[in-house]
């Protein structure tokens, strides 16, 4: 049981100090002479270089009607845009579960197989670029893989189950926000500041070191599948009709798409959506479902696309984590928490 005292004062430090404390005034010393002590990384130089956090404009795209809002790389907001515009193009029986899970996970394999294929900087994406990824004539042509049904080229490819968090926010004026966060691995880089509270994190182990894209250099951004999302009526883009997000490392693209697809294609309600059973395809040939689904069918239809069908519990941990809320006709949300982690919901 890890308890964190020293992170409540820590906040209340940040609340009245302001962010820059966290970079260049007291919480940055202490960062600098916890890592002095025990053999860190981390400068003052390094904190301060980082002060000015960067900002992007969020890419876009349609689906059934409505507008997919997310994040540009390094995040994974473009690989769900993706993905979304390959299952609108595919004509499935809504109605065959065999089939739509089966698809959904040859989707995500064929959609993270693409990101390889662009490794560009994230000052790279211009906006023809952007149009062109999220494009009808790009999504064509991975829906054209999708339908292939052939086992595709194994690509070693870890995948472990992140420490994300993911918070959605609405206030009653129509202000929302969608917010992830992570330090990569559970419990990050597994050691704390014990003045401070809280868990350093280890992205830098999601970097290649050597001869590779984007490998180990200072400053280099490191991918991310971290993909907060809004959904819009595309008549009225004024307030989403839901925002959501996730846990889980690659499973967050997954999951994120899911739970959108669950809604605008199925009808289902925001927590029916949340709570319906998961799929997801790996790079490394594997493919992971829950038991609620993974019918004698399902596995033998997997194993036709899969080298390894993986029967996961009936709400795995595993499959992501996702947090969101949406926005019916009479302006009233609904919060759901997904129940594969820890989560609340709640309203004032």
């Amino acid at each position: 049981l890890f308890r964190q005292p020293q992170l409540a004062l820590t906040l209340k430090r940040l609340s009245s100090a302001g962010a820059d404390d966290f970079y260049r005034g007291e919480i940055a010393r202490e960062i600098v002479a916890d890592m002095s002590r025990n053999g860190g990384l981390i400068t003052a130089d390094d904190l301060a270089g980082l002060a000015v956090p960067i900002q992007h404009e969020p890419i876009s795209t349609q689906f059934r009607g409505y507008e997919i809002v997310s994040v540009p790389p390094p995040g994974g907001g473009l690989q769900l845009l993706q993905a979304l515009k390959v299952l609108e193009l595919i004509d499935l029986d809504a109605s065959d579960p065999n089939a739509w899970y089966e698809t959904i996970a040859r989707v995500m394999q064929v959609v993270y197989r693409d990101r390889l294929s662009w490794p560009f900087k994230p000052d790279e994406m211009t906006d023809s670029m952007h149009r062109w990824l999220v494009g009808a004539d790009r999504a064509a042509e991975l829906a054209q893989q999708v339908r292939a049904e052939r086992k595709q080229e194994v690509i070693e490819d870890d995948e472990d189950e992140g420490d994300t968090t993911h918070l959605c926010v609405a206030d009653e004026s129509g202000m929302v926000v969608s917010l992830t966060q992570s330090i990569q691995s559970l419990y990050g880089a597994k050691v704390a500041s014990d003045k401070l509270g809280f868990f350093y994190n280890n992205y830098l182990s999601t970097i290649p070191r050597h001869g590779k894209f984007l490998s180990l250099v200072g400053n280099v951004a490191p991918r991310s599948n971290a993909a907060p999302t809004m959904v819009f009526d595309s008549n009225n883009k004024s307030t989403p009709i839901m925002a959501l997000g996730a846990a889980g490392s690659r499973r967050i693209t997954s999951s994120v798409m899911q739970v959108i697809a669950n809604t605008l294609v199925h009808g289902l309600a925001i927590g029916e959506a949340v709570d319906a059973p998961r799929i997801h395809g790996t790079l490394s040939g594997k493919a992971y479902v829950e038991r609620r689904v993974a019918t004698e069918e399902m596995v033998r239809r997997l194993g036709n696309s899969f080298h390894v069908v993986e029967v996961k519990a009936a709400r795995s941990y595993s499959m992501g984590g996702v947090q969101a809320i949406a926005r019916d006709g009479h302006g009233v949300w609904t919060a759901s928490a997904d129940p594969r982690r820890e989560g609340t919901s709640s309203g004032l």
